[in-house]
């Protein structure tokens, strides 16, 4: 160990304290075991998570709304809860940021399944489950083992909760993560994305969960909530869009999903909308997600997206300030953001845990109230019944118990990589891949796929590009180091001719597309002989994770590498060339598909990409359909078919063509839907019925039934994705309705010959638009015509309806806020935990059908969004109550109370129009451990709050009379002992014990008065006689001419072993500003090296300013230091070069603390942070160590 240079200062050669206007009182804010309730399954998993919330402390509720390594917490750490019952298993460690995009992302090896925008290809829910399924099982074979609870001797899995699926839009083939999601239709995105969720969480594909004790597999998240689509801009901008565009297009895959699969988690992007950052805004996450939408689950930000929310430069609507941290916390966590995920762009700075204190203590005004740790209550109690759900605290989890058995089937290294689920990706692969084009090449007579392959004899094959033995498996894929089971696509293709005919011979060209050169698609003389002679040639083409990315947008969606070039030249030397293309999303085909006999296209295929060559040898016909539109040329400059990327306009008017199929009037290369076949399809028959009869006349609350044959008229089996649109080609224009939209599809399988007659059902109300003036869905009457056919663009079949009348308005969603009597008065509009013998205000909201709100809102809102308010509900609007326990909560005639410690559910009703809805709230009761008031000679002291046990009096300098401190209590569950003030200054104490759970809370009143201007040049014996007092007072404290000098010595506050030296202190009641000089005899250089004042209460609760040589910088720098109960958290940090001579200044105002520096006494920086600190003895003094 460095021996730690010590230094001599000269600390305080004056002292001056500046009086700021007085407040004369200032409030700082056995027979057999009993089980915990958390580890009861007799009670719901919610109630259980409640009960484990309210066995934490502050900082152990903080350390838990963390993404990374939670802290685990023993058993024994654990208070009693509400009945004061001993824990019994702990809170292990937990990592909530876990990855299953297409594939187990965390463990090595594991089953890499197609990206998700092949999946969209296949435009099959149904494979996609089974995809999601056995994702989640080979999660629960390889998860974890290391729950406190273990279910048939195996512990239970942890880390169960996984950032995936992305559901963003495809609004712009541009965005660089346009493979993790599926369309760029909604309807489509938002089948694609339930088949995920559902199979993931273990729930049948009606949304049912299948164990029968209601526990989820896995807790998948949606992202990135909301209309996140430019990589470019997601850290200080985001998206200006209408809000129509953002309730029918980017917000309603997430709507769906919440309804159809009741989703466990929901992140919200780094980005803003309309200006309100979208981990900030209590309209996105509070309003529209929960309220409107009914999701219940629990919300985590993009990591770092609560830290980087200053990047946005965000004014506090409450202030009119750019946002603090504090302050941004504060927000973030009251208005939803129940879950800080770190480790991204702000690499974990700032977390709740570190700020949590200030948080509490500043009381930050909210569109919720005031922030109180009631908002932390509830927010781990969404993340602890998220865990609860998974089973991790139960002792028969089905899912430990199917894993363990799986597990014991499996053989080799890579065991988990099943036949069954190798299958599957290849099954997918089947599917994924789409025909762009098929034609016949010049000299011969048949389309060039299948090849036609002799089944001997010679039959050359050249395959061309570096991409053929390329592995990529795009974004968010899992590690791979065993090459077992994986294929790519230059090897599927040589094993499947090879299968036909042994003798076929094979060139491989793999020294093209591979580089920014002309080489990479010059073609050599004697590589154009070998490709001019070849049976067919097959160009191998993609983008890797460089051309698109995560923080890396496209410019254009023309090929990188000089690889459309390559296919160019390449179909020109031979016309039987087939083009291969695996690559991130529609590619710009417009320089080489006239020079190709054959496209075929999809996104990542996996680690087994046998796609490509099982259709090209006919082993598989393809099914795959587009899910976007191929535009014709996309780019940053230049023609462009779509606008910037920054436009987040849907629709077209003026000079722009539109986004999307809905609204694109341009020719695109390929169709949102499009796909060839090796057969044909004829589509007869269309009939739309209202119920069982043939009807051209519906209401607005209708359903249609639309039928309609299907006949494989070609020579061999095929799968054909059948596609229902509406259109409304009579909608006035003012309207802007879109050219049609996908309601309904099917993907059959039809033998050569047969014919199947498809059904599908669309509900009219289901077609309904938003309308911003009213902040409500409307159904259009008139006419609407339905379109049925094979792409957006072949549609063969269309029948027309006329609707009529407007929706039947009843209820849809309803939620609660609950609080308890007088909640409203502390600035509290929500809670978890409740005192005994309170009125239960459920606080309750009502969306319609039509997704109009009623009722309570929230306490007022600042969302540049939209800005809702409380309305009251409509006539006739009923509602009830019940409890599944009246002893703990009771409800009689609509009244809900807390009756005893305990936990209940209250089952909420509202009904209207014949239509009711229900939401169930926890009620977690206690016994509370607060006293009624404290009184100063019998006057109640102002701004008394029961949870805040701190408090200070300022009297006159020189009082002597001690005023009567007397504590009010009427809590018949609590012991109260008093320790009397006894001198000035000092603190009385009032001790607060729970007869039922033993848990204490001592509350202190301090009494005191100013601090005054000290000059130590007048010697020790002044400076005692103004009340100053050393702490710890050694030989290196020394008075003389030029004031105090303190020579450092090694010391902390909070260390028993080496105590801080020669802290020097005066009473600092009331509100003042201290400044002080501090002289160093050389700059410091040991770490740690630091002098400056401190605001002292006691050994764990202090304010540090100093100047010091940073440990981890080898700077010196100014630091502010927080501590509260007993941990220490950086406040301020600024770095100032080499001094020797500093200025430092501290203002108090109440308990808000502020702090500047000045190098000469004159001009002075005041740091943007502040400190809220309740301290009972203030004390102000000076430090050096």
């Amino acid at each position: 160990m460095q021996k730690r240079r010590v230094i001599s200062l000269i600390l305080t050669i004056l002292l001056c304290i500046g009086m700021l206007p007085a407040m004369s009182m200032t409030a700082f804010a056995e027979e057999t075991e009993p089980i915990p309730i958390y580890m009861d399954p007799s009670y719901t998993f919610a109630e259980r998570a409640a009960d484990l919330v309210a066995r934490m402390s502050t900082s152990q509720k903080s350390s838990q709304v963390y993404s990374q390594n939670t802290p685990a917490i023993t058993a024994s750490q654990l208070g009693g809860g509400a009945l004061n019952v001993p824990a019994t298993a702990g809170v292990p460690s937990y990592t909530w940021w876990q990855e299953a995009l297409h594939g187990y992302l965390n463990a090595q090896n594991a089953n890499s399944y197609p990206q998700n925008t092949s999946i969209g290809n296949t435009w099959n829910p149904d494979l996609y489950y089974s995809v999601a399924t056995e994702i989640a099982n080979e999660i629960r074979e390889r998860a974890p083992k290391s729950a406190t609870v273990s279910t048939d001797g195996m512990q239970n899995a942890t880390n169960l909760n996984f950032y995936s699926p992305t559901v963003n839009m495809h609004r712009d083939p541009r965005w660089g993560r346009n493979e993790e999601s599926y369309s760029e239709d909604v309807y489509l995105m938002s089948k694609m994305g339930t088949a995920f969720v559902q199979g993931m969480q273990g729930m049948d594909q009606d949304g049912n969960l299948l164990d029968p004790a209601g526990r989820r597999k896995l807790n998948p998240t949606l992202k990135h909530y909301v209309a996140n689509n430019s990589e470019r801009n997601r850290l200080d901008g985001g998206a200006d869009t209408s809000l129509r565009a953002l309730r029918e297009y980017y917000a309603a895959p997430y709507r769906n999903i919440i309804r159809d699969a009741d989703v466990s988690s929901i992140m919200t992007a780094y980005s803003t909308l309309n200006g309100d950052p979208c981990t900030w805004s209590s309209y996105l996450i509070d309003t529209l997600l929960r309220q409107v939408y009914g999701f219940s689950g629990h919300m985590t930000g993009d990591c770092d997206s609560v830290s980087t929310i200053s990047r946005h430069n965000f004014i506090n609507p409450y202030t009119g300030k750019v946002l603090t941290i504090v302050e941004q916390f504060s927000q973030a966590l009251a208005h939803g953001m129940d879950l800080q995920c770190n480790g991204g762009h702000g690499s974990g700075a700032n977390t709740y845990a570190s700020n949590m204190a200030s948080m509490i203590a500043q009381a930050v005004e909210t569109d919720k109230g005031r922030f109180t740790e009631n908002q932390l209550d509830i927010s781990l109690h969404r993340l602890m019944t998220a865990r609860m759900q998974t089973g991790e605290w139960d002792s028969d989890n089905i899912f430990t118990t199917e894993a363990a058995a799986r597990v014991a089937e499996q053989t080799g290294s890579v065991g988990w990589q099943t036949p069954e689920r190798l299958k599957l990706i290849d099954d997918v692969n089947a599917e994924a891949v789409v025909m762009l084009k098929n034609a016949v090449p010049d000299g011969s007579s048949e389309k060039i796929l299948p090849l036609a392959v002799p089944a001997s004899g010679d039959y050359k094959v050249v395959i061309v590009g570096a991409w053929q033995t390329n592995m990529y498996t795009g974004l968010y894929s899992g590690g791979q180091s065993n090459n077992t089971n994986r294929i790519n696509i230059q090897e599927r293709i040589v094993s499947n001719i090879n299968e036909i005919n042994p003798d076929a011979t094979f060139t491989y060209l793999t020294g093209y597309g591979n580089s920014t050169s002309s080489a990479s698609y010059t073609i050599s003389e004697e590589d154009q002989a070998t490709i001019a002679a070849a049976d067919a040639v097959i160009v191998v083409t993609g983008t890797d994770g460089n051309y698109s990315k995560e923080d890396g947008d496209r410019t254009s969606i023309v090929f990188s590498n000089g690889q459309a070039s390559l296919i160019s030249n390449v179909g020109k030397l031979n016309p039987r060339t087939i083009a291969v293309m695996e690559t991130c999303g529609p590619m710009q085909v417009t320089q080489f598909e006239d020079d190709v006999a054959a496209i075929l296209w999809s996104s990542f295929l996996g680690n087994r990409k046998v796609g490509f060559g099982d259709v090209i040898t006919g082993k598989v016909n393809p099914s795959g359909k587009t899910t976007d539109t191929w535009y014709q040329n996309v780019s940053d400059t230049g023609a462009s078919d779509v606008p910037s990327i920054y436009d987040y306009d849907l629709m077209s008017y003026g000079d722009k063509q539109g986004r999307t199929y809905m609204y694109f009037t341009g020719t695109p290369s390929y169709p949102f839907g499009y796909g060839l076949s090796y057969t044909a399809f004829e589509y007869s028959g269309l009939t739309i019925k209202k119920g069982d009869s043939a009807a051209g006349e519906f209401d607005a609350n209708d359903t249609v039934t639309v039928s309609f044959d299907v006949t494989n008229t070609g020579s061999v089996k095929g799968k054909e994705v059948t596609q229902l649109y509406a259109a409304q080609p009579d909608a006035p224009a003012e309207l802007k309705r879109p050219i049609k939209r996908l309601v309904g599809f099917e993907k059959i399988e039809l033998e050569p010959g047969e014919t199947k007659t498809v059904t599908l059902e669309v509900k009219i109300p289901d077609l309904a638009f938003y309308d911003e003036a009213t902040d409500r869905y409307v159904v259009d009457t008139g006419a609407y015509e339905f379109q049925v056919g094979g792409s957006s663009a072949d549609v063969p079949l269309t029948g027309s309806i006329n609707v009529s009348g407007s929706l039947n308005i009843v209820p849809a969603v309803l939620t609660a806020k609950p609080s308890q009597t007088d909640d409203d008065a502390i600035g509290v509009e929500e809670r978890l935990i409740f005192d005994k013998g309170k009125i239960v205000e459920p606080k309750l909201t009502v969306a319609m059908n039509d997704e109009s709100l009623w009722g309570y809102i929230i306490k007022q809102q600042s969302s540049h969004v939209v800005k809702k308010t409380s309305t009251p509900f409509p006539e006739g609007m009923s509602f009830t109550y019940s409890s599944n326990r009246p002893s703990v909560v009771s409800v009689t005639d609509g009244v809900i109370r807390t009756e005893n410690p305990g936990v209940a559910t209250i089952t909420a009703t509202a009904e209207y129009n014949g239509v009711s809805v229900s939401t169930d709230f926890v009620v977690y009761v206690t016994a509370s451990n607060y006293i009624d008031t404290i009184t100063v000679d019998g006057t109640p002291i102002p701004g008394f709050q029961k949870n805040v046990m701190n408090y200070s009096i300022e009297v006159p300098r020189g009082t002597t009379t001690i005023p009567e401190i007397v504590p009010v209590n009427t809590n018949e569950d609590v012991d109260v002992a008093y320790t009397p003030l006894t001198s000035i200054p000092g603190v009385a104490t009032i001790v607060s014990t729970n007869r039922i759970t033993g848990a204490v809370l001592t509350y202190r009143v301090g009494v005191g008065w100013k601090p005054v201007t000290t000059d130590f040049k007048e010697g020790e014996e002044a400076a005692l006689d103004k009340g100053w007092v050393f702490t710890n007072k050694n030989a290196n404290a020394v008075f003389g001419e030029d004031g105090l000098t303190i020579t450092t010595e090694r010391g902390t506050l909070t260390s028993t072993e080496y105590p801080s030296q020669n802290v020097f202190l005066q009473p600092a009641f009331g509100d003042w500003a201290a400044q002080t000089h501090v002289q160093y005899d050389v700059t410091p250089t040991a770490s740690n090296q630091q002098a400056g004042l401190i605001v002292y209460d006691d050994n764990n609760n202090y304010i540090r300013f100093v100047y010091e040589r940073a440990p981890s910088t080898n700077t010196n720098r100014f630091r502010v230091y927080s501590a509260s109960g007993g941990s220490e958290t950086q406040v301020n940090s600024f770095s100032s070069g080499s001094q020797t001579s500093v200025y430092l200044q501290i203002v108090k105002e109440g308990g808000l603390y502020t702090f500047g520096y000045s190098l000469d006494g004159d001009s002075w920086t005041t740091f943007g942070s502040t400190v809220t600190a309740n301290y009972a003895y203030p004390q102000i003094g000076v430090y050096a160590a």
